[in-house]
């Protein structure tokens, strides 16, 4: 029998097929990518909410050590089936294993921001995100290392990595978040096109300076050519033309040097963007010039675009 696969796309035709999205799910689950299967899972609990789809969400995310989400989507399936039910019952098992797990080896993330209400999502481990709900909110979740970037409408989003150390550990995170109009605040968007065009700006004063350079060379070495007796040249034209190389190689160092430290900021300055970028922005699917973020959540599904 062959091993399953996890697709990492649906085709068109199936995207809004609930049916194959949850067979895709099964799958990915089946493999260990229980965060790919969450995506599929997501998407068919959105277009055709079913107890099974709620079961299965909560497997994935218990298998991940998301303990609070796990115990959120096995309720949901036990809202929905007989409790007499065989279903019910392995639900209620795994629910009284998750809350010993939960006891025993989980630790708690609480997230609060300013403004308030703003959107927390969880960057799974295959990058994509999964909308946690608004803040204040507190989840329980097994040792190990989170990415939770929160956003608000005309703020500046945040990433926040935390790590529970220990069944003991209790993380207060709190975002305060800036307004894009405020001035103080640089994006790594606007550290790049600073970088960008000061690198522009600089190249043709330090071309400049570079022909300046080349200009009073070729006077000076003209210069020592000049004698009264074989080139008929004066020795005042001598002096004179010497002085003028001497000027030009003297504003060629200064317009080189300054061309040369322009590109050289303009360096520093694009750098700086692209490493806020790789800090504040989860690992993008396609070219780095244009990341591509999906987003699931219990209500939604979809991609972001980052420019």
């Amino acid at each position: 029998m062959a091993k399953p696969t996890c697709p990492e796309y649906i085709a068109a035709g199936k995207k809004n097929d609930p049916a194959h999205l949850s067979m895709q799910g099964v799958a990915c689950f089946e493999t260990g990518d229980f965060s790919r299967a969450l995506t599929y899972y997501g998407r068919a609990l959105e277009l055709a909410p079913t107890p099974m789809l709620h079961g299965a969400m909560g497997r994935a995310f218990h298998e991940l050590g998301l303990y609070s989400l796990a115990a959120f989507y096995y309720n949901g399936y036990l809202e929905d089936v007989p409790t007499d039910s065989d279903g019910a019952r392995r639900i209620r098992e795994r629910l009284a294993t998750l809350q010993e797990q939960e006891t025993a080896a989980s630790g708690k993330i609480s997230i609060v921001s300013a403004p308030s209400k703003a959107l927390v999502y969880l960057v799974m481990p295959n990058q994509d995100w999964f909308e946690l709900g608004p803040t204040p909110l507190t989840i329980s979740a097994k040792e190990g290392n989170y990415r939770f970037v929160i956003v608000e409408p005309d703020h500046h989003r945040q990433i926040h990595d935390v790590t529970i150390a220990g069944s003991a550990d209790t993380i207060d995170l709190s975002a305060d978040l800036i307004h894009e109009n405020s001035t103080f605040d640089v994006s790594a968007r606007q550290w790049r096109r600073a970088g960008a065009w000061t690198m522009v700006s600089s190249a043709p004063i330090l071309l400049g300076g570079i022909t300046l350079l080349v200009l009073g060379h070729q006077s000076t070495s003209r210069a020592k050519d000049y004698n009264p007796e074989t080139t008929g040249h004066s020795l005042s034209q001598k002096r004179d033309l010497h002085d003028k190389g001497d000027t030009l190689q003297r504003w060629g160092i200064i317009t080189t040097g300054i061309g040369g430290a322009g590109l050289l900021t303009g360096a520093i300055l694009y750098s700086i963007g692209l490493s806020s970028s790789k800090r504040s922005e989860p690992a993008p699917l396609e070219e780095p010039a244009a990341s591509i973020i999906p987003v699931l959540s219990p209500s939604q599904l979809g991609v972001r675009f980052t420019w």
